[in-house]
């Protein structure tokens, strides 16, 4: 499937009886991949030893398949479920592509396809880069080897992306038929790219101050409640839809 190319001026204001399927399929694709990912990632949390912080630890850090030592500390550090929560990344990037390629089919009579064609490359950079953080973790054998760097592109690709497509959405939402949902994706799009350009700053300077899982997680949960509210609102649209009486008489 693909994401038609053309941009034209909408006036519809509800999704047509032949995007329905397609609606559905969208929903039911964004309302639970953030619940999947999530959850994953909580399991993922519990079996890290010697103990997970949302605040300290990145999300990588559940996918390194192998005991070290912190260097700190002393203490072995090891993610019991580390190839659990590597399959959650390449999961999440590849039903990430299938709904939103499917989103974008479903919604364009009400975009007029505005914004398609980078929404969907968006989309595939989102994919190609959180498989790379699934394919490379991000452990100290990866970071003495130099193929870290390959996560980390990873990483940044993903976490960019998402955001990208979060303010794309945002402007592709008729400001006048969908306003809520418009300010909504400009909301968590620019909350998310902040986030995203703290991080890198206290990444580059290696001085997280204890915060750095924090300031990684502002920039990535902003698309998980951007996929949960999307699912809402194509719900709502749905419930819009004109039946197949009242298509016939208009």
């Amino acid at each position: 499937m693909s994401a038609p190319n053309t941009t034209r001026i909408s006036t519809q204001v509800t999704l047509s009886r032949q995007d329905k399927p397609l609606a559905i399929t969208a929903a039911a694709i964004f309302l639970l991949l953030p619940i999947i990912y999530l959850s994953i990632e909580y399991y993922a949390a519990l079996s890290y030893i010697p103990y997970y912080s949302y605040l300290k630890n990145h999300t990588s850090d559940l996918g390194i398949p192998y005991a070290f030592i912190n260097p700190m500390t002393g203490a072995q550090i090891y993610s019991y479920q580390a190839q659990l929560m590597r399959l959650n990344f390449v999961l999440n990037g590849f039903l990430y592509y299938i709904g939103h390629t499917v989103l974008l089919q479903a919604t364009t009579s009400l975009t007029g396809g505005k914004y398609n064609i980078p929404r969907a490359i968006v989309s595939v950079v989102y994919c190609i880069g959180i498989v790379l953080v699934a394919a490379v973790p991000a452990g100290p054998g990866e970071k003495k080897d130099g193929y870290a760097i390959w996560h980390n592109l990873g990483a940044f690709l993903a976490i960019g992306g998402a955001n990208a497509n979060i303010l794309l959405a945002g402007l592709a939402a008729p400001s006048t038929r969908q306003p809520v949902y418009r300010g909504l994706c400009l909301l968590l799009g620019t909350l998310g790219s902040a986030g995203l350009a703290i991080f890198l700053i206290i990444f580059i300077a290696k001085n997280g101050s204890g915060m750095s899982g924090f300031w990684q997680r502002s920039s990535i949960y902003p698309n998980q409640l951007w996929e949960f509210i999307t699912g809402l609102h194509l719900m709502y649209l749905l419930k819009q839809t004109p039946s197949m009486g009242m298509s016939k008489r208009e």
